[in-house]
Formats: structure tokens, sequence, C-alpha cells
């Protein structure tokens, strides 16, 4: 039964992170938004994007901005939304028409501390929000892929 014990205590340590994930999450969300709202003070400043602008409530977060289009039809909005799923488990950030789609995990790095995470690689605050704004900013750069 040694594989037993071993695994059940797997489970409790699994169990006791999820927790830990839960109670952190809307602290963590917090601090990408905070980190995303920087980009998005810098970003105003420059004639190219000086229509952005946030939006949104505490579950839900929202980026704008017009952008000239190549067609006839003029400017057109792009909308970039990022939110905090119902398991507190990820962070997914979707763009209009499907343009972007980053989806960072939540999870106890080898600190103890809950952190993002971009496809199982531990990131910053400040280093989540570049990955979530960067394909939005600038898609000519990701033309062809989903995910940055």
């Amino acid at each position: 039964m040694e594989w037993f014990d071993k695994r059940l205590a797997e489970a409790n340590l699994l169990r006791q992170q999820y927790a830990q994930v839960r109670e952190s999450a809307e602290t963590v969300f917090e601090d990408l938004w905070t980190a995303v709202k920087a980009i998005v003070v810098d970003a105003a400043k420059t004639k190219v994007f000086a229509s952005i602008a946030t939006n949104g409530n505490s579950s839900v977060r929202v980026v704008k901005m017009r952008v000239e289009s190549s067609s006839w039809l003029g400017p057109e909005d792009k909308e970039l939304t990022i939110r905090l799923s119902d398991d507190k488990r990820n962070i997914e950030a979707s763009g209009s028409a499907g343009r972007v789609k980053v989806i960072l995990s939540l999870g106890v790095c080898p600190d103890g501390v809950v952190c993002l995470k971009y496809e199982g690689k531990e990131l910053r605050p400040s280093e989540a929000a570049i990955k979530v704004m960067d394909p939005f900013l600038f898609p000519e750069f990701y033309t062809g892929s989903e995910n940055p």
C-alpha cells in the first residue's frame, strides 16, 4: 500500500494548492490588470494608440481601441476581454474576431506563492500583461497563429 499512501498525500497536496489558488486568484487577476493598465497608459501616449481605453467590471476587464481598417468600411473598434475563469484556475484573454487568445493558468510556484503561468512557465504580472497585450496591439506579428 506504499503507492496508495503516496498517492493519497499527492491528492491532499493538490487539494491544498487548489484551495490556495482559489483564495489568491482575484488578487493575482487584479495584479495582472494593474500591469495591463500600465501598458494602456503608455500606449495612449502615442498617436497610433491614442484611442485605447479600459472598461469592464471586477470579473471581466476590457481594453478597447479604434483602429484604421484596410477595408472601405473605415475605422473599426477592437476589443480585448480579460476574464478570470469561474473555477479561478485560469485567466483568459480573447480579442475581437478571435484574433487574440491567450490562456494564463494560476498555480502554486516553487516559492509557495500563487503565480501566473503560460505554457507551464512562471510569469510576473508585467510579463503576463505583455503576453496578453502584444498580439492585441501588434497583430501583424501574429498573422496565421492563434496564440503568441
